[in-house]
């Protein structure tokens, strides 16, 4: 349904044993070697899926219909009803075992916070550093740019990718310019805070020695900046961040 973390159908299962993790969005996962996944919601397999024909019911089964279909008798509901419309809501199965993993928890500060580094992200943080500010920038993707990718558009009569190469590296030597790639920031919380998931190790099978799997981070900006998501979805939205007034 879509190219990115806004998918809601294609959740699937990855690796083995207790690194099993469940409802992964397979249009977020990075390719690795040795990378397992496996298709889940199916019921009894992915080639003969007999839970398919709820499909054809969709008419008949509105949002919350369970409310009202399945009160009687009151003594079915914890026993029958629930655990078979669990079963059949898609959920992937936990690991059931103890993670092997090491997690950390970290902090940073900056003066702007740059969330998206697609064309309107690079930019924001291009000038904002140039003005002498403390820049972080958070992208979910490994890698920085966006749409510009793969998009043909040009930037400074430049093609996309070569200008996001080349803003890329401008940035990287900067001191006061910090560049996080694979780091999604979920929250946005009271003071300019800021929470963020760096995925450290997530496209290795296991992660090395003394080497944290992933790392929630706590952001305090005296500014954020979102990135359009236009860079990512090949849209024309113009709208990109403010640099600090200071600018």
């Amino acid at each position: 349904m879509t190219a990115g973390s806004e998918e809601p159908n294609a959740l699937v299962e990855l690796r083995r044993g207790a690194r099993r993790e469940p409802n992964s969005k397979a249009t977020t996962i990075e390719l690795y070697d040795g990378l397992k996944a496996s298709s889940q919601n199916r019921w009894p397999s992915l080639e003969l899926d007999l839970l398919s024909v709820n499909e054809w019911l969709s008419p008949f089964v509105a949002a919350g219909f369970y409310y009202k279909t399945f009160m009687w008798p009151s003594r079915w509901w914890e026993r029958v009803y629930e655990p078979m419309i669990r079963r059949a809501a898609g959920l992937g199965r936990a690991a059931g075992t103890i993670d092997p993993d090491r997690y950390e928890q970290a902090f940073a500060f900056c003066d702007v916070l740059i969330i998206g580094a697609g064309s309107s992200g690079l930019a924001a943080a291009l000038a904002s550093a140039r003005c002498g500010a403390r820049v972080l920038v958070c992208e979910e993707d490994f890698a920085c740019g966006g749409r510009l990718l793969a998009d043909r558009r040009e930037i400074d009569g430049l093609p996309g990718h070569l200008w996001a190469a080349r803003t890329i590296d401008e940035l990287r030597n900067l001191s006061n310019v910090k560049l996080m790639p694979r780091t999604v920031v979920f929250g946005n919380y009271d003071g300019g805070t800021y929470g963020a998931l760096e995925r450290v190790a997530d496209h290795l099978p296991e992660p090395g020695a003394y080497q944290p799997r992933q790392r929630l981070w706590r952001i305090v900006a005296k500014r954020d900046g979102i990135g359009c998501r236009c860079d990512r979805a090949g849209g024309s939205c113009s709208a990109a961040m403010t640099a600090p007034a200071s600018c």
